[in-house]
């Protein structure tokens, strides 16, 4: 097996090949239909091929990843994305650790396992088992008012993130990368995908919408401030996310740590349902 470096003339098997599990694979099509693939420098698609030949006719897709966020070569990307077959992945993951390492990896959890041992980095930080959650209709039950974050609420927000990150990864942004921080949250909330509910005047329940398609919505970020905690609020929060979301999209997805039973309790009583295992390794 060998790896390639993914052009634009792949798109379309690529994108056949993932919509294989289209809940799986939200973030990557909606990467590959608002971007394409060479259209920005810091994105490297790869894919080992069946027969090995890309150019082939009949040729079909074993196993690809996208690294995102390699400033310059010998630079590490900031995340991986891989999906398919683990064999494929570690190919791939060998291929690509000659452009650098990369500080995290997101995905299905034997593809994420693979590609991290052909990238032959340092035993990870972070090693959670995850699970891919999907509601396509929420449970019944009271929902929290939810509206759109105002930039006026922009370093309130940064520092609510700063403590989810904190408390879910032990990275906190706003010491080790405070400018690229402080960028993503500006940028969320500029666009609107930053919802936030109230109680008693305060922002008592954080979220963040990332991929929006057709097919469905990727949200993460869900975070409710200490004094705010064991009230429910997280529950009602979700249900009325998934309304909002579920207007206009076919389900809402998200990724939880599986040994965060608080966060797993909350949203299947919101009426997520178990879907895929992923795997999250931070370098």
């Amino acid at each position: 097996m060998r790896a390639t470096r993914l052009r634009s003339n792949h798109v379309p098997a690529l994108r056949m090949y993932l919509e294989q599990e289209p809940d799986t694979n939200l973030f990557l099509l909606d990467l590959l239909r608002t971007r394409g693939i060479g259209n920005w420098t810091q994105e490297e698609w790869y894919a080992v091929w069946s027969p090995d030949h890309p150019d082939q006719n009949g040729a079909t897709i074993r196993g690809m990843a996208l690294l995102i966020g390699r400033a310059a070569m010998g630079q590490p990307a900031r995340l991986g994305v891989p999906f398919g077959d683990p064999d494929a992945c570690e190919v791939i993951g060998a291929r690509a650790r000659w452009n650098g390492p990369v500080d995290m990896l997101i995905g299905p959890r034997t593809a994420s396992d693979a590609l991290w041992r052909g990238l032959k980095g340092t035993p990870p930080t972070v090693f959670y088992d995850q699970r891919l959650y999907v509601c396509r209709e929420p449970s019944p039950g009271p929902r929290l008012p939810l509206r759109p974050a105002r930039t006026d609420e922009i370093p309130l927000i940064i520092e609510m993130a700063g403590q989810m990150m904190s408390e879910d990864l032990g990275v906190d942004p706003r010491r080790k990368e405070p400018n690229r921080h402080r960028q993503a949250i500006r940028h969320r909330v500029d666009e609107g995908r930053t919802l936030v509910g109230e109680q008693d005047g305060e922002i008592a329940f954080l979220l963040d919408v990332g991929t929006r398609r057709r097919e469905g919505a990727q949200v993460g970020g869900t975070f409710v401030p200490p004094r705010f905690r064991g009230q429910g609020l997280s529950v009602m929060g979700m249900r009325a996310a998934c309304d909002r979301l579920l207007r206009e999209m076919e389900m809402v997805s998200l990724h939880v740590n599986e040994a965060n039973v608080p966060a797993v309790r909350c949203y299947q009583r919101a009426g997520f349902q178990r879907d895929v295992p992923f795997r999250l390794l931070i370098r």
